[in-house]
Order: structure tokens, then sequence, then C-alpha cells
């Protein structure tokens, strides 16, 4: 897609595949609609708790209409995006979360900019650069030198 609606993939090193599209907000911007809210519940939960699909349709169903099946389709590939963890006990997955919130934004934020630096690193960078304070400029270019060399002494 051309102009603001441009969709980025990602490959997110915990996360499989995810698709970044900046013009949504929050972590919309690489989970789709119903995911995020998924997660935005989940990740309200303390971390070790645990939920079936019937517990999330159940909060879901006052709010909006949404048959059982997708609400389970949408953990499924919650799971395997690797957001969640599934165990089964009996015939009930129990899905709990396998990413916090803020690992999971910084682990977006990461590779946005690392695709930005190294497959558009010129344009990226001069983007960068005139869009900072000239009086910063000198240390931002020292940063991006810092950056760069790590990156070839860690073979990145």
């Amino acid at each position: 897609m051309v102009g603001s609606r441009a969709t980025i993939y990602l490959n997110m090193s915990k996360l499989k595949d995810v698709i970044f599209r900046p013009y949504r907000t929050g972590v919309r911007k690489a989970l789709g609609e119903l995911e995020a809210q998924i997660m935005e519940l989940l990740w309200q939960r303390p971390s070790e708790e645990g939920v079936s699909v019937r517990d999330v349709y159940e909060t879901f169903r006052t709010r909006r209409t949404l048959a059982y099946t997708t609400i389970m389709g949408t953990m499924s590939r919650l799971a395997k995006k690797g957001l969640l963890t599934a165990d089964k006990t009996g015939q009930t997955h129990i899905y709990r979360v396998r990413v916090t919130k803020e690992e999971f934004t910084h682990q977006m934020v990461g590779q946005l900019l690392d695709s930005l630096f190294l497959d558009v690193s010129g344009a990226a960078r001069s983007y960068f650069l005139s869009s900072v304070d000239p009086a910063d400029r000198k240390d931002i270019e020292r940063i991006l030198r810092d950056v760069e060399r790590r990156r070839k002494e860690l073979g990145a």
C-alpha cells in the first residue's frame, strides 16, 4: 500500500511474523482489533492466571456480538504468534500470556527501527536527522554511528 496506510511485515524474535500498521494506535499497530482487545484483557490479569476461550467469550459477550469460534480462532492465532501459551486440560485449552505488554511494545518498536535502519538506512537516517533540533544533530549522529558499529560487531 502507498502513503500512511502502508503495511510493514515484522519478524520479531520471540513473536512469529507480525504485520506493522502505522496508521493504527498502540498495540493495534501490530495486532488486529480483536487480537488487541483479547491481549489487553489478558494483560490486565495476573500473568500466571490462565483463561479459557469460554472466559474470554463471556467477557466479550456483554460488549459485542461474537461467535465463540471467532474468539477460539483468534486465541489460537495469538498462541501461534507466540503471544499466548495454550495448555490442554481435558477438553479445554487454558491460555496464558507469554509476553507482557511492555515486552511486546519494546519488541515491536525495536523490530520496526531495526528494519528501517537496515533496509532503508540512508532515508531513515536523513529523515530522523532532519526532524531533530540542529543543536542535537552531532550527538545523534554519534549515537547512530555507535549503533552501526555495534551492529557490525554483532554481525547484524
